[in-house]
């Protein structure tokens, strides 16, 4: 079995799929029909998992976690006991994907468009307020989430490699995401980054 799980931030509670490809090829399920029940084929296991914190898995039983727009919405102790229960359930070198909205710090103003350099030249403080209104919006506004926790635990692309070092991870990828040409310009910068349980 390959194994890969996937945390997304969902109204009050952490949403948590967990993937389990059974003895196919990532070429055997592409070519696979999804238009059929795909949940309840040999091919995809799901799990939802409504814990913030805990993993129901065992040790070293999972390739690949993929964190999109979950940390942010849980403060740092939480983050913490999050990952580190990640980590004991990843195998050896097993991978962390983390997708946030973030910014790096140091930035080449030949890499990005002139709305992404405005945004880059406030301050810190500033973009990370701007990002808690986006999120805002996004949820309380835009989705009607009235219930939606508004814990917005922004860090710097750089702020994440630390963050990560310090629990044991290896930055092994790093993509800023500047700008989706096919959204408005209303559009929040993102980064992938993957890390690696060393």
């Amino acid at each position: 079995f390959s194994s890969c799980s996937f945390f997304y931030a969902c109204n009050s509670i952490l949403v948590v799929f967990f993937f389990f490809f059974k003895q196919k090829t990532a070429y055997e399920i592409y070519q696979c029909d999804w238009s059929s029940d795909v949940c309840s084929s040999d091919l995809v296991e799901f799990m939802v998992q409504p814990s913030l914190i805990e993993i129901p898995f065992e040790k070293e039983s999972i390739d690949t976690a993929i964190l999109s727009m979950v940390l942010h919405h849980i403060e740092n102790k939480n983050q913490k006991d999050l990952l580190n229960n990640i980590k004991s359930s990843l195998k050896k070198n097993g991978s962390i994907i983390l997708i946030e909205d973030t910014y790096p710090e140091k930035y080449s103003s030949n890499d990005v468009d002139n709305i992404m350099k405005d945004y880059l030249a406030f301050s810190n403080e500033d973009k990370k307020k701007i990002l808690f209104f986006y999120g805002w919006f996004g949820n309380k506004l835009m989705r009607n989430r009235t219930n939606y926790p508004i814990i917005f635990n922004y860090k710097t692309m750089e702020e994440w490699t630390r963050f990560f070092q310090d629990l044991g991870f290896q930055l092994t990828h790093e993509e800023f995401v500047k700008k989706d040409p096919s959204k408005p310009d209303l559009f929040p910068p993102k980064a992938i980054m993957i890390f690696k349980k060393l």
